[in-house]
């Protein structure tokens, strides 16, 4: 934290970094790189800044396992994603913001929701559909095939995870050889 500046008791902070935010105060966290929604798209320079952030990664997020070396994990209200304007304009911003962080607070601010379960697609896709009916525009969350069959979609996102896995495997076992 920085000490200069002053923080009254009660006031949130709020965390933007990795580390331990050193406080006694309540802390929400906003992590720079996987809370961050503009990773993967580029900076205003045309630079590659990062993997791109789906609605799976955020959703796959585990705040306690971002916060387990806090000193004040007790105090740690939740966490938030953020999308900076340095990129985004009013063209881009709805289709960046919503759906991606609707599934992170799912994760997030609600507890029962830790094991990601087959009928998150059937919700995300409500949660698009209700804020498209508001005139809210977003990015499809998924495809009709996922909302009708959610289990099978469910069966290739694990497939894809194990795979991925195995071969980050093999690339450890064949460095070490």
């Amino acid at each position: 934290m920085n000490s200069a500046i002053d923080i009254e008791e009660g006031d949130i902070v709020h965390w933007w970094g990795g580390g331990n935010p050193h406080t006694k105060n309540p802390v929400v966290i906003s992590n720079y790189g996987p809370f961050y929604l503009d990773m993967g798209v580029g900076n205003y320079f045309g630079v590659s800044y990062g993997n791109y952030v789906t609605w799976l990664d955020l959703y796959n997020q585990h705040i306690s396992r971002n916060i387990q070396n806090y000193d004040n994990k007790d105090n740690v209200l939740g966490a938030e994603v953020c999308l900076w304007s340095e990129i985004n304009n009013q063209y881009t911003h709805h289709m960046k913001i919503w759906i991606r962080s609707s599934s992170f607070a799912e994760r997030v601010w609600n507890k029962e929701s830790f094991n990601p379960k087959p009928d998150f697609f059937g919700r995300i896709t409500a949660h698009e559909r209700l804020m498209n009916r508001r005139g809210i525009p977003t990015a499809p969350a998924t495809c009709q095939q996922c909302e009708y069959h959610p289990e099978f979609c469910w069966l290739i996102i694990n497939l894809t995870f194990f795979f991925s896995q195995k071969s980050k495997m093999r690339i450890i076992k064949k460095s070490k050889i």
